[in-house]
Order: structure tokens, then C-alpha cells, then sequence
């Protein structure tokens, strides 16, 4: 079956998570968010010990191919949702979490809805911005193989991330610069059994007003020996909406293999309160 529109599920998918949408805005206010999305640039600042931070997101992925995947399958990806969590373990650290719910049309294969892959990363914060030195942060990332590969959801191999996580403010510019090695597993037996490549990101944020900000970054994978290198440069805004968070950005590919847009919005809430450490300086 060739990729098309959306069916009439993909439509009661939309309305149920607009009505979920709907119902957070009722929940607990968001005060001095840090700016992320619709970036995938993180910040070394962890969120604060005691505070959790959950976003709610949908995004349209527009013929990207899947990792390892060689040819055009005119792949249609649509997260509903994607789904982020993260939590502040003590005054310099953090942990993320990241689980997206898959829509997939892709040539000669049926529509599919079902689970993507969980990821999970730990940020510790090594040192604050000073007069000489970067804010900067280590970054440990592992992504689980609970996708099914049979139906596009992922590759249903583990992967590995390690790298460095910095930022810089210059005057009202803030720059953030993420750069990951990374171990891809590869799932075609018949190839070699994992690809070494890295993962780069490079923003500027510009706060347009006390409560709106926007922000530009060129991201993407080098150096693969699979056909996985990916380019992107990527934009959007991020403003308080009734003391919410609400992010809304998109994304050009710069290759092939990258596809040709991506475009998606989000809804950011707090929870918890944030507290001195007692385990941390």
C-alpha cells in the first residue's frame, strides 16, 4: 500500500489529543521555563532538584527514511504524541525521557499506529557560566529497542550516546552547542553490525520578549558508513500561553536521506517544587 492522506483514525487521534491538550491547560502553572523546543538542543542548566518538567507534542515528518534504510519508501511519520519528561535529581543532574507514539505510511506497507522508542538520558552539570568558561554538562543517552522494526516503528537495536553539552550567553544571545559519539545498531545482519557516527547541534535563542523567544539551529549526523548522515536547519518560538509553555517550530532537510520537513507544537507543564540538594553542591 502506498503512502496517502490520513485516514478517518488519524483524525480521531487529532481530536482526542486536542481535547488532552484542552484539559492540561487546567493543570499547575509553568514559571521561567528553560527554553528547548522546538530545538533538539538541550541546555546544561538542569532543570532545578525537585521540579519534574512534561511535555506533550505532536510533529509531521515528511519522508526521512529510517535509520539503516536505503531506499525512498515515500515515509510519512506523524508523533501522536511525542511525549518528554524531565527530572531534576539534584542540584546537577537531570534525567530525560523521551517516548514517541508512531502514525507511519510508507510504500507497500499498511497504515500502522503502535509505540516508537524509549529513550533515556542523564545530563550532569559540570560547571556554570563563568567569565572565561562555557556553562557546560556531560550527556549519557541510550536508546531501547522496543519499536517494531517490522512495521518502520525503529530499528530494534539499542544505541548509545556520550558527549558534551555547552552554552554561552552573549549579551541577549544565548548559544548552545551539543556534540554526541554515537554507537547506531544495525539491524541488517548481513552489513556490519553497528555504525560510528556523530550527532551535532548548533543553536542561538533570542528572547523577543519577556515572555516569548525564538530560536535557530543547524543539526544533524556525520561521518556514517550506512547512508544514516542527516542534516537539518531547524526554527521556531516558544511563549507563555496562560502560564503555559507552548512551542511551535519545523524543520528544512539539507539531504536526501533527511527527507524534506518536519513541523510540530508542544505544551510544556511543571510539576513538583523546586528545593535546595542535599546530595549535590
Amino acid at each position: 500500500m502506498s503512502a496517502g492522506k490520513p485516514t478517518g483514525t488519524l483524525k480521531r487521534i487529532v481530536g482526542a489529543l486536542l481535547s488532552v491538550i484542552a484539559i492540561l491547560t487546567t493543570c499547575a502553572p509553568l514559571s521561567q521555563a528553560e527554553f528547548q523546543f522546538p530545538l533538539m538542543s538541550i541546555s546544561p542548566t538542569t532543570t532545578p532538584f525537585g521540579e519534574q518538567r512534561f511535555r506533550f507534542g505532536v510533529l509531521y515528518n515528511k519522508k526521512e527514511r529510517l535509520l539503516f534504510q536505503k531506499e525512498d519508501r515515500d515515509r510519512q511519520v506523524y508523533m501522536l504524541p511525542s511525549l518528554n519528561l524531565s527530572v531534576g535529581v539534584s542540584s546537577n543532574v537531570e534525567l530525560l525521557f523521551s517516548y514517541p507514539f508512531l502514525l507511519i505510511n510508507q510504500n507497500d506497507q499498511e497504515q500502522n499506529f503502535g509505540s516508537g522508542d524509549l529513550t533515556i538520558s542523564g545530563i550532569f552539570r559540570l560547571i556554570r557560566e563563568g567569565t572565561i568558561f562555557p556553562e557546560c554538562a556531560i550527556k549519557f543517552s541510550t536508546k531501547l529497542p522496543n519499536a517494531d522494526d517490522t512495521k518502520g516503528f525503529g530499528t530494534d537495536e539499542t544505541d548509545f550516546f556520550m558527549g558534551g553539552v555547552f552554552s554561552r550567553k552573549i549579551g541577549p544571545l544565548k548559544l548552545l552547542l551539543n556534540a554526541d559519539l554515537a554507537i547506531l545498531g544495525n539491524p541488517n545482519t548481513n552489513q556490519s553490525s553497528q555504525d560510528d557516527v556523530l550527532v551535532y547541534r548548533v543553536g542561538v535563542i533570542y528572547p523577543l520578549q519577556h515572555n516569548l523567544s525564538a530560536g535557530l539551529e543547524v543539526d544533524g549526523t556525520e561521518f556514517s558508513t550506512q547512508g544514516n548522515d542527516r542534516r537539518f536547519i531547524r526554527g521556531g518560538i516558544a511563549f507563555n500561553w496562560q502560564e503555559f509553555l507552548i512551542d511551535l517550530g519545523g524543520a528544512l532537510a539539507l539531504t536526501e536521506a533527511s527527507g524534506e520537513f518536519q513541523v510540530g507544537i508542544g505544551i510544556t507543564l511543571k510539576f513538583g517544587i523546586a528545593r535546595e540538594s542535599v546530595y549535590c553542591p
